[in-house]
This record gives C-alpha cells, sequence and structure tokens, in this order.
C-alpha cells in the first residue's frame, strides 16, 4: 500500500514552496473554465515550479526514486502519451465527492508535463462508493451518476506553467471504494478530446489511472447542475 503522507510532504509540498499563484484577472471568465474551477475547488492546485528552479531530469529522478510511495499512477495516449504519477486530495459530503488530481506525464522524450483535473457531481449524483460514469465538463446528456472531470495538460517553462490544451469532450468511468473515513481508492479511464495542443486543433487522449490512500482535504463542496 502507498504512503501517500510521505510522498506529498517530501516531493509535492517541496514543490509547492517554489511556487507562486497567479491572481485570476479574468473579468468574462466560463463558467466551466479550469482557472476558475481550481480556484473554487482548491485555491493554490496544481502547483509545479518552473524548469528554471527544478529540471525535469531532477524531477524524473525523484519520482523514479519514490514509485512505492506515489498514490496516482497510470497513463496517458494519443495526442499526449506518457506515464502518470502524482497526488491528490478528496472532500466526501451530503452532494456526492469533489475530488483534485495533481498529475505529472513524463513523456518518452524526457518531457515532464502536467495534468491536473478536478472531478465534480453533477445534477442529481451522489454516488461515493461504486462506479459512475465519468464525462467530459459540457457533456450533451447526463443520465445516472455522473461525475464531471474539469482537466488541463501544461508544460513547464522558465516562467511557470505554459498551459497547452483543455478537455472539451470526453467520456468514461471512475471507481471509488472508500476504505475508511480517511483512505479513498479506485481507479478512473476516460477518452476524450483535448483543444489547443495543436494550433487550436481538438486532439484524441486516452486516460487512466488508479489512485490509493487519498488525503482528505477541506476542499471547497462543489457541484454542478446542468439541467
Amino acid at each position: 500500500m502507498f504512503k501517500p503522507i510521505i510522498f506529498l510532504q517530501s516531493f509535492i509540498l517541496i514543490l509547492f514552496l517554489f511556487h507562486v499563484a497567479a491572481a485570476q484577472s479574468d473579468d468574462e471568465i466560463n463558467f466551466f473554465d479550469p482557472d476558475f474551477v481550481f480556484e473554487m475547488v482548491d485555491p493554490g492546485f496544481c502547483a509545479i515550479p518552473p524548469i528554471s528552479t527544478i529540471s525535469d531530469k531532477e524531477i524524473i529522478d525523484m519520482l523514479n526514486s519514490r514509485r512505492n510511495e506515489i498514490p496516482i499512477q497510470g497513463e496517458i495516449n494519443g495526442a499526449i502519451s506518457g506515464t502518470i504519477f502524482g497526488g491528490g486530495y478528496y472532500k466526501i459530503h451530503d452532494d456526492g465527492l469533489t475530488a483534485s488530481f495533481s498529475n505529472m506525464i513524463l513523456t518518452p522524450d524526457h518531457r515532464v508535463l502536467a495534468l491536473c483535473m478536478v472531478i465534480l457531481p453533477v445534477n442529481d449524483t451522489t454516488l461515493t462508493e461504486g462506479t459512475a460514469s465519468l464525462a467530459g465538463p459540457v457533456p450533451e446528456i447526463v443520465t445516472g451518476q455522473t461525475y464531471l472531470a474539469i482537466t488541463r495538460i501544461s508544460e513547464r517553462d522558465e516562467s511557470g506553467l505554459k498551459h497547452l490544451g483543455e478537455l472539451n469532450e470526453g467520456s468514461g468511468h471512475i471507481t471509488f471504494h472508500t476504505n475508511t473515513e480517511e483512505e479513498l481508492t479506485g481507479n478512473l479511464v476516460l477518452d476524450g478530446r483535448v483543444e489547443g495542443i495543436s494550433s487550436g486543433h481538438q486532439n484524441d487522449i486516452h486516460l487512466h489511472f488508479y489512485f490509493e490512500e487519498m488525503i482528505e482535504n477541506p476542499l471547497r463542496n462543489l457541484r454542478w447542475t446542468l439541467d
């Protein structure tokens, strides 16, 4: 079993110390804009320092040396491909479950990208144990227990994160197992389309990862109503 407390304290929190969150200044923000969602759910979310602070090689070496402690692991294939490592937080409430996943993609050409995702219940969804449908940010139809995935993929440059693309379509499923009040395990599978990776064109991706021993964090309760 993974030890996320060790991982988050010794790695992610170290990275957070080097990050200064940018203030939101967009007056015409879209309701499903990731900046808005990330700020509403988890201020300071998905903070990875610039490449001028820590190199891709240093991050990759650190991840490889601590693989058994990393609570999220998986893969992404398609327009962007690579191995996923990361950590996350969740909050169970009366209206369902809110989760934030802060992941890094290690690409075959030895780059480190950021995969930031927030999971939100939609409409009448309250499932916190078992399998629910997973959809992109603005699905045409939602039936049954469904969670939305608000996702952004970014690359690092000298000053911070540079956005590559955002999920605008997607479908899949997410499974939760609440072992105790402080533990959550499960897996996520998502086939979607990301806009912005290549001159604004849409690109197909397949994403899957599992998570274990998530740490409860005082995330804000947030749910969408699409009706």
